[in-house]
């Protein structure tokens, strides 16, 4: 009741924010970034472990997965096993390299992208993301108190119903 949502793209929001068009907004970790040059506040930071375990009861949040159906994977086990290698191999790379390496070899990817602001937001990202493709029961029920907390849903969802690590178990086992 004190506040009043409008739904904006993810990429325009900051620009909204440094505009003074909005007075707060949740913003993707990545896009901190672009705003450097802009004086903000944090007002809860899932990214500050007091607030992640206040907020989402876990230090530890799997936000960005990869999915696919239970019969697409049963159907396609080979291709659903090469995108979760290709994945982790990414991630390891990732690691190995520097943030403005990682930034060049995407750059390709998002023409138009300033690459000292890509190399930046390598580096705010590279700390948060799975090294080596886990999701943790830990993460998964952040995730599940997340949704009931909004309303979403309603009841737990055991972790084996909706995560299953066979694919990165596989990689780990033929490495």
């Amino acid at each position: 009741r004190d506040v009043t949502f409008i739904q904006m793209d993810q990429n325009a929001a900051p620009l909204a924010l440094a505009n003074g068009e909005i007075d707060a907004a949740f913003i993707n970790l990545f896009k901190t970034a672009e705003l450097k040059d802009v004086e903000y506040n944090t007002l809860v930071s899932c990214f500050d472990e007091d607030d992640a375990m206040e907020y989402l009861g876990s230090t530890v949040f799997p936000a960005e997965i990869v999915c696919t159906t239970k019969a697409y994977a049963e159907e396609h086990p080979e291709v659903c096993q090469k995108m979760v290698n290709a994945l982790i191999r990414a991630e390891e790379w990732i690691q190995d390299h520097s943030d403005e390496e990682v930034a060049e070899s995407i750059s390709p990817l998002l023409v138009d992208f300033d690459p000292e602001i890509l190399a930046e937001e390598v580096a705010i990202m590279r700390d948060i993301y799975s090294t080596d493709g886990y999701i943790s029961e830990e993460g998964q029920a952040a995730v599940i108190k997340t949704l009931k907390d909004a309303g979403v849903i309603k009841t737990d969802i055991p972790y084996d119903d909706v995560v299953d690590m066979e694919f990165v178990e596989n990689y780990k086992e033929n490495k």
